[in-house]
């Protein structure tokens, strides 16, 4: 019972009971800090759990689009032989994911056992072959389970790259090719691939030759170097356990290595059409896209990039300059386009606004709770544990103002105010508000 509780605790909520017994823990508090965590631990197991089941429902969602837009091909006789090649490659990289999640949330034992060992290649149904050279490395691990690397990222590569008739498509960041061997399969022009680190670098090689029975080698470039807004050399700083991670700067390394660096308007030619850039550059993605100015402004490329969450919002600032809009893929990749393109991207991924989003599930109920309109986070049965907790922290820490973002419809919280001084409560949901302010607002609780 106390599992199936636990599963509808919202992250939030864990953050809580996490922040909690590092403060029990600083101030002694053994005994309270062993019984709290002797709560949390199945409320951990359970939200992973959770996890991999939402992500199982995720992915099943996007290919369900992906099949629906592939029969609206074929009702319009507009399938060629290729795209129904694809058809099926797509297909068979869904099935090893529907067969992979369910192994990963209930066996642990797939986490310590590599079915391809270090020195031989896996076979990633639906994507290609891949050497392994070390099973602790954070991709190859995936890889030797013979699981899809970013399964949600090559879905968008598939459905994406056959619509691009001419140009070029770059990749920036290859790595050792988890995705790179889709590209000159998938897309009829020439395939641009960029990779600093050395070993990476001769994995990348091995890989895109042992997958080339698939597409014309002629029509790949392989380039040993990195991008950046100026041109010149720097040492690339290397991370233990994940080659995916080298950095031009940083600290947490184990080795450093010197790489060339130049800017992506000095490598490609004026008037060369570039179609798609794919971009994993470890929080370089700003000074890369300065470097490629000429680029944007001419091609218009559509942009698949991994972002680093504290460049966000001046990245957004950078292609908003360039006329580019953008909507969230797969945890830290985004998709910018040009908004002259809408047509070659997802239409049903348009961003909407956050606002529209929430508002819509308030609306129409999608929590499907009788007693919380506003999400399990509100639930008393969900908040149970931090209903208990909550008041205490706030005693001890002498806490009497509290800002609450999001507030939600104030259910449970509206327990843990009596004591409090000063309360107040933020939602991007108006009509939340509105009902918060008629039901609890007075002189000490401001919604």
């Amino acid at each position: 019972m106390a599992e199936k509780q636990a599963i509808r605790l919202i992250p939030d909520n864990l953050t809580y009971l996490n922040s909690l017994l590092k403060i029990y823990q600083s101030q002694k508090k053994f005994k309270q800090a062993e019984e709290l965590e002797s709560r949390i631990i199945p409320i951990r197991e359970a939200h992973k759990l959770n996890f991999w089941q939402t992500c199982q429902i995720e992915i099943e969602k996007c290919c369900g689009k992906v099949d629906s837009i592939v029969q609206a091909l074929e009702g319009m006789g507009l399938l060629t032989e290729i795209e129904s090649q694809l058809n099926m490659k797509r297909e068979s990289v869904r099935k090893k994911l529907e067969q992979s999640i369910p192994d990963w949330a209930n066996d642990w034992k797939m986490y310590a056992s590599y079915p391809c060992p270090a020195g031989s290649f896996a076979q990633v149904e639906g994507i290609g072959e891949f050497k392994i050279t070390d099973n602790n490395d954070c991709l190859q691990s995936r890889l030797a389970r013979k699981v899809p690397w970013e399964l949600p990222v090559a879905l968008f590569l598939v459905e994406t790259l056959p619509r691009l008739k001419n140009g070029i498509v770059v990749e920036i960041g290859a790595n050792i090719g988890s995705h790179s061997v889709l590209l000159p399969y998938l897309f009829e022009g020439d395939v641009f691939l960029y990779e600093p680190l050395k070993f990476n670098f001769s994995l990348l090689k091995e890989n895109i030759k042992r997958n080339s029975n698939k597409f014309d080698m002629g029509k790949v470039k392989l380039i040993e170097l990195s991008f950046k807004f100026r041109i010149g050399s720097k040492d690339l700083k290397i991370v233990d356990s994940n080659l995916g991670m080298a950095r031009l700067d940083g600290e947490d390394f184990i080795s450093a290595e010197s790489v060339e660096v130049r800017t992506l308007d000095s490598d490609i030619q004026a008037g060369q059409k570039v179609s798609l850039i794919k971009m994993d550059v470890e929080g370089h993605e700003v000074s890369v896209i300065k470097g490629a100015a000429r680029i944007f402004s001419e091609s218009k490329p559509i942009v698949l990039i991994e972002v680093w969450q504290q460049n966000f919002s001046e990245l957004v600032q950078l292609m908003n300059e360039f006329d580019y809009d953008y909507y969230h893929l797969f945890r830290s990749d985004w998709v910018f386009y040009p908004r002259s393109k809408i047509s070659q991207v997802n239409s049903h991924e348009q961003k909407r606004s956050v606002q529209e989003v929430f508002t819509n599930i308030y609306k129409n109920n999608n929590w499907q709770s009788a007693e919380s309109v506003s999400g399990t986070g509100s639930s008393l049965l969900a908040t149970e544990v931090i209903r208990k907790e909550l008041p205490i922290l706030l005693k001890e820490l002498n806490i009497q103002t509290i800002i609450d973002i999001p507030c939600g419809d104030f259910h449970w919280m509206s327990q843990i105010v009596l004591d409090i001084e000063q309360y107040f409560g933020f939602d991007i949901v108006k009509e939340i508000i509105n009902t918060n302010h008629k039901k609890y607002a007075n002189s000490k609780i401001s919604i």
